[in-house]
């Protein structure tokens, strides 16, 4: 017997027997079933930490296969610290659901988790949501994302000691990075940063795309706890673009403008930097008027009829999340008959593809709200849910649908290669 096949053989087996079934609810699934809908037509429950620990062990036993067959695998390579390091044997059940509400799909998930390792990266406990504050009412496409790397130099160490990498992981983390004047650890410990960002679709105004015309994006982002980062790049980056802009400072407040006079070779557009030392937060915007309308109080995303019609039913808290409104979904059907109609899809692949494609469009623009996602860590798990025209559950059977569908490419591949040589 080959070696790999000595590897392979009990890797497969447990590869096999992991697929998550649904059973019975009990006390030690309750968490994780309180967190989606027991109702929905689509429902799977499952306790793990037993299954993580089998998976240990037999990994464990591969390792150890694996270095008496000569792998240059290091003798205090330890699988149950690499799991504990990475948080994976914290995993104590999941659940999913799906639930029609309507023409659309509310699909839920959760990982009953302590938090610990990679899942730390999720950022804190759920806290409210700041991109729907921030953008402006009728907003077509919000996104918040959450990234906390505080406690990667911890999780680095532990995995390293976990692989027999530990001396070799701190000579490169505690090493100084010349132009921040910190160590790869003290950065890290400092990245914790919530990005914002707000996209709206101007329908009185067009932009020029291809040789087509949309309406006019506008656009304002805002990268909270990133300042201390500004302050060691920011003059460079700033002189690295080579255009004029005008610097004004006023009480911890720099704004860096593009001149009026430019907006005509910029589609109309007259856009500014603002680095806000006060409050922590940068900001980058595409007109002052835009930005104007996120920093104040007026009419939010989070007031707008169509976002909380979109968002019935999602969590109220979280760390990430975004929105696409049915406006934006509606621009992708409007430029695919745009280009088919034009005979930029003309291409004979493409067009034995297009009931397919036709389909899917019309499939995707039938709800009559958005799209929203969200991603959180409530203190005791993740909690992933999103609305959207499809259920999570059809992802099992395109998954079921992949090795057919590569044989037919595979099959395709070969008789197009041997047409060329005839």
């Amino acid at each position: 017997m080959k070696k790999r096949h000595l590897i392979a053989f009990p890797a497969a087996a447990l590869i096999a027997g992991s697929t998550l079934n649904a059973q019975s609810v009990n006390p030690d699934l309750n968490q994780a079933a309180s967190k989606v809908d027991l109702s929905g037509s689509y429902v799977e429950l499952n306790r793990v930490d037993g299954d993580i620990q089998l998976l240990t062990e037999y990994l464990q036993l591969i390792v150890e296969v694996a270095r008496k067959n000569g792998e240059d695998i290091p003798e205090n390579f330890d699988i149950a610290k690499l799991m504990t390091a990475t948080g994976l044997d914290s995993l104590k059940a999941t659940a999913m659901s799906n639930t029609k509400q309507g023409d659309i799909w509310l699909n839920q998930a959760y990982l009953q988790t302590d938090g610990s390792g990679i899942f730390s990266i999720v950022g804190e406990t759920n806290k409210q949501y700041t991109a729907p504050t921030m953008c402006p009412a009728g907003t077509d496409l919000a996104l918040q994302l959450t990234l906390d790397l505080r406690k990667a130099p911890e999780i680095a160490r532990k995995v390293a000691e976990s692989v027999g990498k530990k001396d070799t992981l701190e000579s490169q983390i505690t090493m100084e990075l010349p132009d921040l004047g910190l160590s790869i650890e003290d950065s890290l410990k400092k990245s914790h940063t919530v990005l914002n960002l707000a996209i709206d679709l101007d329908p009185t105004k067009t932009i020029a795309l291809g040789e087509n015309k949309m309406p006019r994006p506008n656009l304002v982002a805002r990268a909270d706890g990133l300042v201390w980062l500004w302050d060691k790049f920011g003059d460079e980056l700033i002189q690295s673009q080579g255009m004029p802009l005008k610097k004004t400072e006023k009480d911890g407040v720099i704004t860096y403008a593009v001149p009026e006079d430019m907006a005509p070779a910029l589609q109309g557009y007259a856009p500014l930097l603002v680095v806000d030392k006060n409050k922590d937060q940068i900001w980058v915007a595409s007109s002052a008027d835009f930005l104007a309308k996120s920093q104040t109080s007026g009419q939010q995303l989070a007031d707008d009829p169509a976002f909380k019609a979109a968002w019935a039913g999602m969590p109220a808290t979280g760390n990430s999340m975004a929105y696409i409104s049915k406006e934006l979904v509606n621009q992708l059907e409007t430029l695919y008959k745009t280009a088919e109609k034009e005979g930029l899809l003309n291409d004979e692949d493409f067009q034995k593809a297009k009931p397919l494609i036709d389909r899917l469009i019309q499939d995707l623009t039938k709800p009559k709200t958005g799209y929203v996602f969200a991603f959180g860590n409530d203190g005791s798990g993740i909690h992933l849910a999103n609305k959207t025209a499809f259920p999570s559950k059809y992802g099992r059977y395109l998954q079921s649908a992949m090795p057919i569908i590569e044989k037919f490419q595979k099959e395709k591949c070969e008789k197009d290669k041997d047409s060329h040589e005839e």
